[in-house]
């Protein structure tokens, strides 16, 4: 995408300013989404719609393009860029704890408020090699990673009710936090402590 972000939300390129920005369709509530289960259907709406989506060489969805496809009931997501990393929390209260304990560190970070919790972005200072979920982090949360040209998130739009950007760096963005490093493989079920 060119200048702008999707419909709701701060430009992409001043979020992201030292790399590459690919914007990609994601099924959404579009024509295409046959899942008749609503929280299936949900699942679904957040996968890629696109081929190669992570073939970083290959341009993502024109402002254009973006805005027909958000028009007839499509999602559009961000590939991660090179250089960053996204933290997924999937828990409101655990998140809701992680955003504010951000804040108190008075951190470099861009978030966005999901359906389900919280996403956090940080600079990627290398130390998560592959992408993971449900993992047992330091800090005792359970969460999932998303690495650069590998992962990708649903960008905030008029279409996804509830996931809303609620906190913006001012320059550049914070190493990943030591306490988002991973300890071992572990579903909310199996966490060995409660939030």
């Amino acid at each position: 995408m060119q200048a702008t972000s999707t419909e709701i939300g701060p430009s992409l390129f001043e979020l992201f300013p030292s790399s590459t920005v690919k914007v990609i369709k994601l099924l959404g509530y579009s024509s295409f989404n046959k899942e008749a289960n609503k929280y299936k259907a949900y699942s679904a709406a957040k996968r890629p719609f696109m081929k190669e989506w992570q073939n970083m060489s290959k341009p993502g969805l024109s402002e254009g393009e973006a805005s027909y496809w958000l028009q007839n009931g499509g999602w559009t997501g961000l590939v991660i860029p090179k250089g960053y990393i996204v933290i997924d929390i999937d828990e409101k209260v655990e998140g809701e704890f992680i955003y504010k304990a951000l804040l108190q560190d008075k951190l470099s970070f861009h978030a966005i408020q999901t359906t389900r919790g919280y996403q956090f972005f940080f600079k990627d200072d290398g130390s998560i090699q592959g992408q993971d979920s449900s993992v047992l982090m330091a800090g005792g949360f359970i969460g999932d990673y998303r690495l650069a040209e590998k992962g990708q998130i649903v960008l905030p739009s008029n279409n996804t009710h509830n996931r809303y950007w609620i906190h913006i760096a001012d320059g550049p963005l914070s190493p990943m936090p030591l306490y988002f490093q991973r300890l071992m493989k572990c579903s909310q079920e199996q966490r060995p402590f409660p939030i």
